[in-house]
C-alpha cells in the first residue's frame, strides 16, 4: 500500500490524535507510545540490503519487552521523498529506553548511516 503524505500532514495526523491528552494521561495502561521513523534509502541501494536493514526491526518485538509491533508502510509517494514509514508501539517510556538500549538498536545505529539518505522521526501517544 502506498501513502501519498507529506511529512507535514504525517505530523499533523499524529498531533491530532494525542491533542486532549495532558500529562496525567500518559502513563494510562491503554496508551501506547509511538515512535515513528521515515526512512529515504540511499542511491542505488541493493533490495537485499534494505529488507536486512528492515529485518532487524522486524525481530524486536520478540526480543524487547514492552515494544507491542513494529509496522513498516511504504511511502514512497511522499511529497517529502521519503521511501518508507516505520512505525514502533511501546508500551511505556521505559519499554522505549530498552530498546534504544538493546544491542540491536545499537546495530541499527551503525548501520543506518550506510543505507540511509535521509531520515526524520516524531513521537506522540496514542
Amino acid at each position: 500500500m502506498k501513502l501519498s503524505l507529506s511529512v507535514p500532514i504525517l505530523l499533523l495526523i499524529a498531533f491530532a490524535q494525542t491533542s486532549q491528552m495532558t500529562a496525567q494521561d500518559t502513563s494510562a495502561s491503554d496508551s501506547l507510545f509511538v515512535h515513528a521513523l521515515l526512512y529515504k534509502w540511499s542511491d542505488n541501494l541493493s533490495l537485499d540490503k534494505k529488507n536486512d536493514f528492515l529485518n532487524l526491526f522486524k525481530g524486536l518485538p520478540k526480543k524487547i519487552d514492552g515494544l507491542q509491533n513494529v509496522g513498516i508502510m511504504d511511502v514512497s509517494s511522499s511529497k517529502d521523498g521519503f521511501d518508507n514509514l516505520l512505525v514502533l508501539r511501546f508500551t511505556s517510556i521505559e519499554a522505549l529506553n530498552r530498546y534504544q538500549g538493546h544491542p540491536d538498536h545499537h546495530l541499527i545505529d551503525s548501520i543506518g548511516p550506510t543505507v540511509l539518505k535521509q531520515y526524520n522521526y516524531f513521537r506522540y501517544w496514542e
